[in-house]
C-alpha cells in the first residue's frame, strides 16, 4: 500500500531510498545521508502524484518523521532528515 487517505489527509509510510547499507557517522557521511533523505522525499512525492494525479491538491505537509541508522554517538539527526524537509520546501515554492 503506497498511501491511505483519511478525509482530507493523505498518509504515507514505509518509504526508503534504495539499499544503502551502513551507519551514519561510520560508513555514511552526514551529506550522503542528507542526499538519501532527499531521495526518500522524491519517493514520497511520487507516491502522492500516483495517488492524487498531481501535487496541485497538496496544501501542506503536516508532518515528516524519519529514522536515521547511526552510530550511538551521532547527534545530527535533524541535519539528515532535513534532506527530505528541504526538498518539500523547494517544491512548495
Amino acid at each position: 500500500m503506497r498511501a491511505v487517505q483519511v478525509g482530507d489527509l493523505m498518509l504515507l509510510a514505509g518509504k526508503g531510498a534504495g539499499d544503502t547499507i551502513g551507519k551514519v557517522g561510520r560508513d555514511i557521511s552526514v551529506e550522503q545521508a542528507y542526499q538519501i533523505a532527499r531521495a526518500t522525499g522524491m519517493i514520497l512525492l511520487s507516491a502522492l502524484v500516483a495517488e492524487l494525479g498531481s501535487l496541485d491538491r497538496v496544501v501542506r505537509i503536516v508532518k515528516v518523521t524519519g529514522f536515521v541508522n547511526a552510530v550511538p554517538e551521532f547527534a545530527e539527526h535533524p541535519k539528515v532528515i532535513n534532506g527530505c524537509s528541504d526538498l518539500f520546501v523547494e517544491v512548495r515554492r
